[in-house]
């Protein structure tokens, strides 16, 4: 690791951060960029952008595999080996005081770690992150015209009908793809197949590798673990507590402003609204106060948990705290309403 790195010898005042090599410094090289918490804290795009035109400009002599814009606690990660202006070669971000950390530390494992780097594995992680990206933003710039097309003959699902719009795009992308993005599961920490870890909502669990083999004179390098802090010592429970109970029935989302939620329709009609869902915040009268379901957070309510709502319509209105069609506004991963499932039920 150097620090203060001269990425262009023939410029003295360019000087990356941070550069790390694994073996072959021509190919294997990540630059780092440390900036001050409050610049990308602020997600000022003219501040990102002038730190981005940073990265390029290191890279005219000594093409890095990886580059990494961070404060700290966000990690932007981009991937230089592909075509395009260098806003689009970005693949993953990483926000320390968001993200679950376990998973956070296997994204650093797969990333940063000199094995990873050497073996190549950490350059064919970002190109499938990066595809993943693309596929995504595909999908999203798809998706009004696959809703309007899923209202016309032959009437198709909602994935049917995204991935058709996508295909036209000459993109192509899987049913599974398709579902997944459809049911939210589009976060930061969305894992493409085949990429080892833990598999995010919406992916299957890729096959575990086969354990390398070891021969009697081998030995496992011993690694150092850096003790915790006492404060964090202090969060830690003594016994972990059982994971909650998954709701069940047919599961729908409703994402409108700043109200984004879960629910499960059930037999009888109801809604059951999931914990960890968001509402408007204007919806503070709507549920007595004394229950304590919705806990106010920033500019928006939590349902601190389960709550079931005698209609959908009745749960959209609270949700989005004003008139709204609860056969639109609630979403389903097929691009079926409400109302088939609520005549199904009914027969």
């Amino acid at each position: 690791m150097y620090a203060e790195f001269k990425a262009t010898p023939n410029e003295d005042v360019k000087r990356v951060d941070l550069a790390l090599f694994a073996d072959n410094l021509s190919e294997d090289a990540i630059f780092i960029e440390c900036k001050a918490t409050g610049n990308l804290a602020k997600g000022l795009p003219e501040d990102l952008a002038k730190v981005e035109r940073q990265l390029r400009d290191y890279n005219k002599d000594n093409t890095a595999q990886l580059a990494i814009i961070t404060n700290g606690r966000i990690w932007r990660f981009y991937y230089f080996y592909t075509s395009g202006k260098f806003a689009s070669k970005h693949f993953k971000t990483l926000n320390l005081s968001e993200d679950d950390l376990e998973t956070v530390a296997e994204f650093f494992t797969l990333f940063l770690s000199k094995a990873a780097v050497a073996d190549r594995s950490a350059r064919v992680a970002a190109e499938s992150y990066l595809n993943l990206t693309r596929k995504q933003q595909k999908m999203q710039d798809a998706r009004p015209e696959a809703e309007r097309r899923i209202t016309q003959y032959p009437f198709p699902s909602l994935p049917d009908a995204l991935m058709q719009v996508v295909a036209e795009q000459h993109t192509a992308v899987s049913r599974q793809e398709a579902e997944a993005f459809l049911e939210g599961h589009d976060g930061r920490l969305l894992r493409p197949a085949g990429v080892a870890g833990k598999a995010a909502p919406g992916n299957p669990a890729p096959p575990e590798a086969a354990p390398a083999k070891t021969t009697p004179d081998s030995k496992a390098p011993k690694r150092r673990v850096a003790p915790l802090p006492e404060a964090a010592v202090a969060f830690v429970p003594a016994v972990p507590e059982p994971a909650p109970k998954q709701p069940t029935g047919e599961k729908f989302t409703l994402k409108q402003g700043t109200a984004h939620a879960t629910a499960y329709l059930q037999p009888d009609g109801r809604l059951l609204v999931a914990a960890g869902s968001l509402a408007a915040a204007q919806a503070a009268g709507s549920i007595p106060p004394k229950q304590k379901v919705l806990r106010p957070t920033g500019d928006y309510l939590e349902f601190t948990e389960n709550h079931v709502f005698a209609s959908a319509n009745t749960a959209a209105v609270i949700i989005v705290a004003r008139a709204v069609n609860a056969q639109l506004a609630w979403k389903h991963a097929t691009g079926r309403q409400l109302r088939d499932f609520l005549a199904h039920s009914n027969s």
